[in-house]
């Protein structure tokens, strides 16, 4: 795998591309493609994960595992989706569980790299920013 793996998926996702368009040469450099098989849990609730995930390709379910062992899903996410942002920043253990629904490509960036991108890149934090809001906004939508 190489950067051009990685300009290459920037270049066909319209999606991928309006995230990570900025992004300096430097980080760039330090995505990793990922590839995982349908049903593969990807992150597991509880536990802490040193990586900030942009799907690139497929369909994962968010979902929470209650004390009592119920599954509720909380979203469905897909390509253009991002995973790990609560949690990044303080390396907090995930609030909830991302399992593949399909086949899916993931980029993943290792912390260090996502605190510095983050800190140079004005449309990343725009782009967080603005889709955290978005997320928000329509769940406290939902509760009314």
């Amino acid at each position: 795998m190489t950067i051009h793996n990685i300009i290459d998926i920037i270049e066909k996702n319209a999606e991928i591309f309006k995230i990570l368009k900025d992004c300096p040469y430097e980080i760039l450099k330090q995505w990793e493609i990922k590839d995982y098989a349908k049903r593969t849990v990807i992150c597991n609730q509880g536990e802490v994960y040193d990586y900030f995930y942009i799907i690139v390709s497929g369909s994962v379910d968010v979902y929470i595992v209650a004390e009592n062992g119920k599954k509720y899903s909380q979203a469905v996410y897909t390509r253009g989706y991002y995973i790990g942002e609560l949690e990044i920043f303080d390396k907090k253990p995930y609030i909830c569980s991302v399992q593949a629904l399909s086949p899916v490509k993931i980029l993943r960036l290792k912390r260090e790299y996502f605190l510095k991108w983050i800190e140079i890149d004005k449309n990343i934090n725009n782009y967080v920013m603005h889709t955290l809001c978005k997320q928000f906004y329509n769940l406290s939508k939902k509760s009314w």
